[in-house]
């Protein structure tokens, strides 16, 4: 190995790669070797420093699991997740924007009857009846679209959230709906609330050493899709919270 130094190492790195490397992801290694080198430069990475790095890596992958994503959540508060989605709405001409899927979603989801209370007959909070409509590009309603929804129970927890106060009942405030021949759908619910992320784990680090809030505002998760059109995670905020 020829002896690295700063200017040479970046290209030293980058012969390793073999060139029958799948195009895309060669494509992505090299801008990410690039990028974190530069980024190593630009900042003068100390090796305390990296190793506070890797060890954070390593705290968000031993405190992640079936119901918590901190990898999402880390994605979310960098901003990565929000510029993914900008970039993929580039094709997305006229329809509506997507937004965080979030750390906290469940698949399966149970199938509901339209007008069902997705609560399970929860009687805090205020209650809630929500309805839309799913229409394509041109404004025709859609019929046999799938939406899946989740939101957080009135106490500011999702429901199978790791330190969930009050136990609630498997897939509560959660549920998955399919539209009629008129896109129609509407169902009960308690109106959702302001929530903190979690910060007890490596993001809340982030947060607090930046001095940002762990706040969101109240929101309700859409995940809808239906085959031969393009999925769409999106979110319905409440107008009036002091966090928009």
């Amino acid at each position: 190995m020829r002896d690295l130094t700063e200017s040479n190492v970046t290209e030293a790195v980058l012969d390793k790669i073999a060139d029958d490397t799948n195009p895309r992801l060669k494509e992505i290694m090299t801008a990410l070797i690039r990028h974190t080198h530069d980024f190593v430069r630009e900042v003068n990475l100390s090796s305390d420093e990296l190793l506070y790095a890797a060890r954070f890596i390593q705290n968000v992958g031993q405190i992640s699991d079936d119901k918590r994503e901190e990898g999402v959540l880390l994605g979310d508060v960098l901003g990565i997740t929000a510029l993914c989605e900008i970039l993929g709405d580039r094709v997305r001409v006229g329809a509506t924007e997507s937004s965080l899927l979030g750390p906290f979603y469940r698949e399966g989801a149970p199938a509901r009857e339209m007008g069902a209370d997705i609560s399970h007959g929860d009687e805090t909070g205020e209650p809630a009846y929500i309805h839309g409509k799913v229409v394509d590009s041109d404004g025709n309603p859609i019929e046999g679209v799938i939406l899946d929804l989740w939101q957080t129970t009135p106490n500011m927890f999702y429901e199978a959230q790791v330190g969930q106060p009050d136990p609630y009942e498997d897939y509560a405030y959660r549920a998955k709906f399919k539209t009629g021949a008129d896109g129609r759908y509407w169902f009960l619910s308690r109106k959702p609330v302001d929530y903190p992320v979690p910060t007890d784990g490596p993001v809340g680090l982030i947060l607090d050493g930046t001095g940002r809030h762990s706040w969101r505002p109240a929101h309700l998760h859409y995940l809808v899709y239906k085959d031969g059109y393009q999925t769409i995670q999106t979110e319905l905020f409440n107008s009036d919270s002091q966090y928009l």
